[in-house]
């Protein structure tokens, strides 16, 4: 069985490969994280952004990202690489938001959040077009998709993210204990609609 550390290092080299373009790593670390984060991207985007811009493309951004900022992964031995990416995602998305909002604010603005994607490589498009979201994850992602806002977004931080309780009492708005409360909840709502 491969170690935490032995892991990651493999995920690492994959990623760098993938940005230097050596064929078929990126294949390798879709297969490795591309269902989770493409679900994961389906249920942080919320309805108005959806209709702008596709999750796959949000998914090749965030990626690109990585390839661009690996370094900064490299450094960061708190959380894992999915964590790591979940969390690029979540300010990809917001930021394609915010975006969104200026152009309705400023009609003469012409960039699209389409364009956000551009520049990545045709062989990722393929790979992402390529990404089988198997029945488990698939189920997960319609299970949580139904809960109440609040318990999907704990859920999302804490076992997406990988945030820690402080952490989610401050993006929530809520003291340490009740945000423990509140996963242990969610966690169990999400039990309740998982079950056949």
């Amino acid at each position: 069985m491969m170690s935490l550390m032995e892991d990651r290092g493999r995920t690492t080299q994959l990623l760098r490969q993938a940005r230097d373009g050596v064929p078929h790593a990126v294949d390798l670390l879709y297969d490795r994280i591309g269902a989770r984060l493409l679900a994961l991207v389906r249920l942080r985007l919320d309805a108005t952004t959806a209709r702008y811009t596709e999750p796959e493309d949000v998914v090749q951004e965030v990626l690109l990202k990585a390839f661009r900022h690996i370094g900064d992964f490299e450094k960061d031995t708190s959380r894992s690489f999915f964590a790591w990416l979940a969390i690029i995602a979540s300010n990809t998305i917001r930021d394609l938001r915010a975006g969104l909002l200026q152009q309705k604010r400023d009609a003469r603005l012409t960039t699209s959040a389409d364009q956000v994607s551009m520049e990545i490589a045709d062989t990722h498009r393929s790979a992402v077009s390529r990404i089988i979201i198997d029945e488990k994850l698939s189920r997960l992602e319609h299970a949580l998709a139904a809960l109440k806002p609040r318990h999907r977004e704990i859920i999302l931080l804490r076992r997406f993210e990988e945030r820690s309780f402080p952490e989610i009492g401050a993006v929530m708005d809520l003291k340490e204990d009740a945000a423990r409360m509140l996963f242990t909840r969610a966690m169990a709502a999400l039990t309740r609609s998982m079950e056949p």
